[in-house]
């Protein structure tokens, strides 16, 4: 029995430690390279990147939110994907097909600007590029900034 109690309290003091830190680590990996994968493309000031719909420049619509430009026809797929961003602070999705048009990003599917006016990636129309075009929405989109400290109010 003495020998179970120091074995449990090793695993305490040593075990659970090592694998919050591994699993706090193996997360923070993934974000830095998801965000050395999202690095500013191109801005939207560019004047060589045009986005037309029907025709008609729109490029200030976008800035302040962050948008995805789908430029394909796929129901299914955008309508799981906005029902899971509709509740953000700052996301709107813009549905072209055929009538939104890009001059510059030709094999491009969906394209993810974020609120700065700046294209983070592009994406095509396989289920791996939509689970990344998932993926990175939720680490591009800006937080909701809480405060720290939260006062009850008096009910006196």
């Amino acid at each position: 029995m003495k020998y179970l109690r120091t074995v449990v309290v090793m695993a305490l003091i040593f075990i659970l430690p090592a694998g919050s830190w591994w699993y706090l680590q193996s997360g923070y990996n993934y974000r830095k390279a998801a965000l050395g994968i999202l690095s500013p493309k191109d801005s939207l000031s560019n004047t060589s990147l045009n986005i037309l719909m029907h025709g008609k420049d729109f490029k200030d619509q976008l800035k302040g939110k962050t948008t995805c430009l789908a430029l394909i026809d796929d129901a299914a797929f955008q309508t799981k994907y906005f029902d899971q961003y509709r509740k953000a602070l700052s996301f709107q999705m813009i549905v072209g097909g055929d009538s939104l048009a890009i001059k510059g990003l030709d094999k491009a599917a969906y394209v993810l600007i974020d609120t700065s006016g700046y294209i983070r990636n592009t994406y095509g129309e396989t289920r791996e590029e939509q689970t990344k075009l998932i993926e990175h929405t939720a680490i591009i989109l800006p937080r909701k900034i809480q405060k720290d400290v939260k006062f009850k109010e008096n009910q006196d």
